[in-house]
């Protein structure tokens, strides 16, 4: 294969390739911006980007291209299957319908799911459900809108390119909470940003609202405060921070609506007074947190004492199924206990050590284990279920007559109960910050969101993208210290506060933002040649 056959670009006008709106697809003018993360060819990319750039646009053309021009096997995921449904019937056919050039290499088997190109396929999936992670193998993974995805999904895709040679994958998204899903990936890439030249021959890239004359609403240059024009704006090139290495693999893009030509200064003040989540996420393509939205590693561990419990009163054990088995193990004093475990064996002899020990015991991970455990210790080991009582908003619920043996309780509230009390300091855990450490790092995997429910209203969620059993563990510990754990307590100063009805939690957005170019680190450097051209 000659090597003009990798160039896409040259490709695209060959064949005078259409968008599926019928619109030729071109680089010049004012998207010249969208030409070098069309054309790169890395194993690794990542796009911290605002939302409606025509990203996702390129990003098909350019896997349909991969899979023709160098046999790769691609999964190409959505955060949801409904949405992979929709983007495949009315954006994805339709590009492949209006370009004869795609009509003629899409062959066999061309349907919703897959596109079978020559000897390899793309196989377009929702990225929401297990069972969406286990179907075929790939050499390039894309991940499109990646945090709007189910991340803990997302990893298991991961598992998909073990059998492959080259292990690509690109990472395409608005960023949502700082270190996490996209914005991860980012930190570990070369960080390529849009600098553009004032006609004082500044060369910057622009941020906000540095960049932005609120008065006179127009876009200027941070050094000497002359407007910058569109025409400007669109001349860019990009510059990167740092030199692809082995610590810094991925090959990355900040796109911001700042670089749009088509997007007014005035529009982006405009946007600038609604929801600040939206605006630094959707618009400035930074990620934005209140740090209620993310645990700290330091918010568990500064519970830690050195005292030594003396494991009386009631011992309270919570359990997470699945493989392996999590453990807690507790009283009023606090938690005292950790661990995990292949069998039960070992939470039998927990049982039996503490004759009067209460176990609250995930009913889902392993429908079988658990309730042997109830059946071998009757009316001292709890299932556990995650559902939530909308009738009273109530917290906890046990259950009665038939349900005797089972617990109800509200998954996202009791979690943000949880983790309300470490910040408090209301739950001590005995020993050395070494004994608890694997327990905080489960709590740093996790992360809020908010989405509006059927009506209209705000919801919270805590959603994981990593490990997070010592998170539940410890919510199933806590269920039955409300109900058993009695008498001179150090902790839980009113354990009813939490059982009436209360209002649904949701974060507060209306601090200011943490500044992105701290949250980077970012220098602004005095020229661009103090960074890497990477033209």
């Amino acid at each position: 294969m000659k090597p003009s056959d990798y160039l896409i670009e040259e490709w695209v006008k060959e064949h005078g390739i259409i968008t599926d709106a019928g619109k030729p697809m071109y680089f010049d003018k004012d998207r010249k911006f969208l030409l070098k993360p069309f054309t790169d060819i890395s194993p690794k990319i990542v796009a911290l980007k605002a939302a409606q750039i025509g990203f996702s646009t390129i990003s098909i053309l350019k896997a349909l291209w991969i899979a023709y021009r160098m046999n790769l096997s691609i999964i190409y995921t959505f955060p949801t299957g409904e949405l992979m449904q929709k983007f495949t019937q009315g954006k994805i056919n339709p590009l492949i319908e209006a370009n004869p050039v795609l009509r003629n290499i899409v062959a066999g088997t061309d349907n919703t799911y897959q596109k079978r190109i020559g000897n390899a396929n793309i196989i377009f999936s929702g990225a929401e459900k297990e069972s969406q992670a286990i179907a075929f193998s790939a050499d390039l993974l894309i991940h499109d809108e990646l945090d709007s995805s189910k991340l803990a999904i997302i990893k298991q895709f991961q598992s998909r390119l073990q059998a492959s040679k080259t292990k690509w994958q690109w990472l395409f998204s608005h960023p949502s909470l700082p270190e996490i899903g996209v914005h991860e990936a980012w930190q570990k890439s070369d960080q390529k940003h849009w600098f553009v030249i004032c006609d004082n021959d500044h060369e910057e890239y622009l941020v906000f609202p540095e960049s932005i004359d609120a008065e006179k609403r127009i876009y200027i240059c941070k050094k000497c405060g002359v407007e910058i024009t569109n025409e400007q704006r669109a001349k860019g090139r990009w510059i990167a921070k740092y030199k692809i290495s082995e610590d810094r693999p991925f090959s990355g893009y900040w796109i911001p609506l700042l670089i749009a030509p088509w997007v007014t200064a005035k529009e982006i003040l405009d946007y600038s007074k609604g929801d600040q989540y939206t605006f630094y996420t959707r618009v400035l393509g930074l990620p934005y947190t209140q740090g209620g939205d993310k645990v700290n590693i330091k918010d568990i561990l500064k519970n830690v004492i050195p005292d030594v419990n003396d494991q009386e009163g009631r011992i309270v054990i919570g359990v997470d199924t699945g493989l392996p088995i999590w453990y807690v193990v507790g009283n009023r004093q606090g938690l005292f206990f950790n661990g995990s475990c292949k069998d039960y064996e070992p939470l039998k002899d927990l049982m039996r050590r503490y004759p009067t020990a209460i176990m609250v015991i995930d009913q889902g991970g392993d429908l079988i284990g658990s309730r042997q455990m109830r059946e071998l210790f009757p009316g001292r080991v709890f299932l556990c279920h995650y559902q939530r009582d909308r009738k009273t908003l109530q917290l906890i619920k046990w259950g009665a007559n038939d349900e005797t043996g089972n617990v109800t309780v509200d998954r996202n509230r009791m979690i943000q109960m949880v983790i309300d009390e470490f910040r408090d300091k209301r739950i001590p855990m005995n020993g050395s910050e070494d004994d608890w450490y694997d327990v905080a790092l489960h709590f740093t995997h996790i992360y809020r969101t908010t989405e509006e429910n059927a009506l209209g209203v705000p919801e919270s969620k805590w959603e994981r993208f990593d490990d997070d059993h010592f998170v539940h563990a410890i919510c199933y510990w806590r269920t039955g210290m409300a109900r058993f754990g009695t008498g001179g307590a150090k902790i839980f100063m009113n354990d009813t506060t939490y059982t009436k009805e209360s209002p649904e939690i949701t974060p507060d957005r209306t601090m200011p933002a943490i500044d992105p170019r701290k949250m980077y680190n970012f220098e602004m450097p005095s020229k661009a040649d103090d960074w890497r051209d990477d033209e």
